[in-house]
């Protein structure tokens, strides 16, 4: 079934839709985080949607004997925010030193995370995020702390996911008919789909990875090969502290959508 995240951009799309009818947008969403979650297209900026409470970005670190630096795992550059909580950190080593998945706060100026989280989101040509507390609310990019409380910690966490490769579709389809599981395969885009009337466990090891199944429908899974590698990241996380929409925002999307 679908995860809440998954369901709250459906209907945040379908909000948007609903009510800015001569606009036309694009669904993008799911884990797609190459581009942000709805696309307008006439106007050629991005929507991010995001809960109440969720995570707003993240990048790798890397610990050696002298201190932290920027990896070069990450997809995007350095800037002069994620310097600053580099340097925090590295004043701070023996708090930050070997950290684990509980992770550890970052207590300087949350201006510094907005700072940071509006440059990423600008490199995605993101414009606007989209929440629901009261109702539904669209905050310009810039304005991001006054409606939200954003913290942020260095942690480990698992890498991601990523769309099975043909080798790894190969050993997929030998586990399903090796235990009698009768299916149907589907590729979409590169993204895997199996569909069949039997339950399958959500997380499955085979050989050498681990496989989600993603139940999206009744009977239609989506499938993820899980990394086999964990990173340590500065992640950022936000939480909705002004439930109303301001009507000066909204009326800087309306100008920027052409009402």
């Amino acid at each position: 079934m679908y995860k809440k995240w998954e369901i709250f951009e459906i209907e945040c799309y379908n909000y948007l839709n609903r009510n800015y009818k001569n606009i036309e947008f694009k669904y993008h969403g799911r884990s797609n985080s190459t581009v942000s979650d709805i696309e307008v297209i006439d106007r050629k900026f991005f929507i991010e949607v995001k809960l109440k409470e969720s995570q707003c970005g993240q990048f790798v670190v890397f610990e050696n004997e002298n201190g932290f630096e920027y990896s070069s795992k990450n997809k995007t550059f350095t800037n002069q925010y994620s310097d600053y909580i580099i340097e925090y950190m590295n004043r701070n080593f023996d708090a930050f030193h070997n950290v684990g998945t509980i992770g550890v706060n970052i207590a300087i100026d949350k201006k510094i995370f907005a700072s940071w989280i509006i440059d990423y989101y600008k490199t995605k040509n993101t414009k606007y995020f989209i929440t629901k507390g009261d109702n539904y609310i669209i905050i310009p990019l810039e304005k991001i702390d006054e409606y939200f409380d954003i913290k942020a910690s260095y942690r480990v966490k698992k890498s991601g996911s990523s769309d099975p490769s043909n080798t790894n579709i190969g050993e997929i389809i030998y586990f399903l008919e090796n235990y009698n599981i009768e299916f149907q395969l589907e590729i979409n885009d590169k993204k895997l789909y199996i569909i069949t009337v039997n339950d399958i466990e959500s997380k499955i090891k085979i050989n050498n990875y681990t496989y989600q199944f993603n139940k999206i429908s009744e009977y239609k899974y989506n499938v993820r090969r899980l990394s086999n590698t964990s990173n340590a990241n500065v992640i950022f996380s936000i939480k909705l502290i002004k439930n109303h929409q301001e009507e000066k925002d909204l009326s800087l999307f309306l100008e920027d959508i052409g009402i």
